[in-house]
């Protein structure tokens, strides 16, 4: 019997919502261009630790794709009380109006990254999840990091290009992979980002990546193959309340 691709999905909602904690480790590769001249990767390495009713922290470390620079590091946390986010360019960390807000500025420069797992976990942090994905199918079962994991499928609506395929571990109902394939229309998204660049610093710092990793290339579409990685995954563990900072706590 076929499992049920929509049951598995709202299950691992369902459990995201109902965890009193969480912890990770993973990465995020995405290559552009696969099998053409213009082929790259980029990359950036993430932690997540949560605990309720709203601690949070989320840091990431990503590296210029074309030029031998240094490590770049951001983070974005809440107290309890406040939010806030520090980026590498940025000379001091800046406190932001909620969480919600802290985690939407931070989506596009991780590559989403900082919004899957956050939006699981909590409520105020909106735009699309996982749990919204329709016309999902179910495509068999594997063993991933010694777990066995159900394998669903995502196939864009709009855009039969764009698929997404997941792997959710069957007995804790976690995300522990994504893969995505999917077609990047970089002429009007530059334009979009450069015309609303200064209109809060959120805007600026996509705005800023754009043009980082895209010069020369913003008049034409991408195709991209995005990977991306959940390890060491802890559920329901003790975090004591002073990991919530821009220090954190250290990551392996």
């Amino acid at each position: 019997m076929t499992a049920d691709a929509n049951e598995i999905i709202k299950e691992l909602g369902e459990a995201y919502l109902a965890f009193q904690s969480y912890q990770d480790t993973g990465y995020s590769e995405t290559l552009w261009d696969p099998g053409t001249d213009k082929e790259r990767l980029v990359g950036l390495t993430f932690s997540t630790i949560f605990k309720r009713p709203n601690f949070f922290r989320f840091e990431w470390r990503d590296r210029h794709p074309f030029k031998d620079a240094p490590e770049k590091i951001a983070v974005i946390w809440c107290d309890g009380k406040h939010s806030y986010s520090k980026y590498s360019f940025l000379k001091k960390q800046r406190r932001n109006e909620n969480l919600g807000l802290t985690v939407a500025g931070a989506t596009g420069v991780s590559s989403a990254s900082a919004h899957t797992v956050s939006a699981l976990l909590m409520k105020e942090v909106r735009g699309r999840k996982l749990t919204d994905l329709t016309n999902l199918s179910y495509l068999g079962s594997e063993s991933l990091n010694n777990e066995d994991c159900h394998i669903l499928r995502c196939i864009s609506e709009r855009r039969t290009e764009d698929v997404t395929d997941f792997w959710i571990s069957k007995s804790r109902s976690i995300l522990l992979r994504i893969e995505r394939d999917y077609v990047l229309e970089l002429g009007g998204a530059a334009e979009r980002l450069k015309k609303d660049r200064f209109k809060s610093v959120r805007s600026f710092i996509r705005w800023f990546r754009c043009r980082r990793d895209m010069t020369g290339s913003v008049k034409r579409n991408a195709v991209l193959k995005q990977s991306t990685h959940y390890q060491n995954v802890i559920i329901n563990a003790a975090i004591a309340t002073d990991s919530f900072s821009l220090a954190g706590p250290a990551i392996s």
